[in-house]
């Protein structure tokens, strides 16, 4: 999020998005100036960063991200994450968002 707060012009949508209380996979299009997409790429591929989790906490879930596509202006990734509900993350509300009833029983 850093990356984005610092680098206005940087946006990221989500092309799909699956999710299951086993695993996700989502693609996500992501577009800027160069600097910041180079910028983001470090982050993105560090394997000691949780690019997912909300909290300093990192989760046990195993990411894996895949780049599909890259221009000097663009950026197509595939993110792939197992055990997701372990993790504080993104993906994981917005599966509990999905499945109401596991998020009052998980409470």
């Amino acid at each position: 999020m850093d990356t984005f707060s610092e680098n206005e012009r940087l946006i990221s949508k989500a092309v799909n998005f699956s999710v299951t209380s086993e695993s996700l996979w989502r693609i996500d299009r992501i577009t800027g100036p160069a600097d910041a997409l180079n910028q983001l790429e470090q982050v993105l591929f560090d394997p000691t960063d949780c690019n997912e989790c909300l909290t300093g906490d990192t989760c046990s879930t195993e990411w894996e991200y895949e780049m599909l596509t890259s221009t000097s202006t663009s950026r197509t990734v595939y993110t792939h994450g197992v055990a997701i509900e372990d993790c504080h993350s993104v993906p994981h509300l917005q599966y509990l968002t999905k499945h109401p009833r596991l998020a009052v029983s998980a409470a």
